[in-house]
């Protein structure tokens, strides 16, 4: 069994308990999680590293682009992508007033 196999069983990405730790992490970060699709981001981002050979090397950093095509299903992602629901837009905005407030100039 493949070490990407063995982490998403049983291992650091366990796919029953994984999920509800990156849940909570945002829901504390940018409150509840009300849109389905981050719910399915949070249980399909790391199913890519289901046979991969490494975590860290060149197969492991390609995991991302497997579990987006889980995650994607039909959707397009520059139309139905989690980024565009309120709950980010407005971690987006907060994030930008608090770099407001602290004098950070703005990215943009």
């Amino acid at each position: 069994m493949k070490v990407g196999t063995k982490s998403v069983l049983f291992g650091a990405h366990c796919f029953f308990l994984h999920p509800w730790f990156v849940a909570a992490a945002w829901w504390k970060l940018y409150g509840f999680p009300f849109d389905l699709r981050l719910w399915v981001a949070f249980f399909c981002h790391d199913l890519g590293y289901l046979g991969k050979p490494n975590m860290d090397g060149p197969e492991g950093e390609t995991h991302p682009e497997s579990s987006s095509g889980v995650s994607s299903g039909s959707a397009s992602p520059s139309t139905n992508s989690p980024a565009r629901s309120r709950t980010f837009k407005r971690a987006l905005t907060e994030k930008e007033s608090d770099r407001q407030k602290r004098g950070v100039k703005s990215k943009k």
